[in-house]
């Protein structure tokens, strides 16, 4: 048996090379792939490479953090993130329970674990431009 990080997805490996997008393999196996935009700002998003399946049709995330909150959000963030939602077409904004009363505010979005590159692409550039949109709204800053 072999120790260490694991591969990512064959699948996904597949679409960013197809997509020719730089990207860095973590130690879960997931994939982190950090865009810059034309405005000089930068948002990281991370492809799962662990599926779920739901019935026959396997799918898997992919996610970017936009706040990272200490305790739960406050009322109103939380309503606003709600209301975001019911205007997506796609996915959803979650709170992500981490250590320590830490939380990570992230838009996550589920496709097929083998779609074909265009749907791929059409779902990353959507998660990393809404949640660089959000980070701008709630912090001011370009941290993620």
């Amino acid at each position: 048996m072999i120790y260490g990080a694991k591969r990512g997805d064959y699948r996904v490996e597949r679409l960013l090379q197809i997509l020719k997008l730089s990207y860095t393999v973590d130690k879960d196996g997931d994939f982190k792939v950090t865009v810059e935009f034309d405005n000089g700002r930068s948002q990281v998003a991370f492809i799962d490479s662990d599926t779920q399946m739901l019935d026959n049709f396997e799918i898997r995330e992919i996610w970017s953090v936009a706040y990272i909150s200490e305790g739960y959000l406050d009322i109103d963030t939380a309503n606003s993130l709600l209301l975001y939602n019911y205007q997506l077409k796609m996915g959803s904004w979650r709170l992500i329970p981490a250590e320590n009363n830490i939380f990570f505010v992230a838009y996550c979005i589920q496709i097929a674990a083998d779609c074909d590159p265009d749907s791929f692409y059409k779902a990353l550039t959507s998660v990393l431009e809404v949640t660089d949109d959000m980070e701008e709204q709630l912090t001011g800053k370009d941290v993620f």
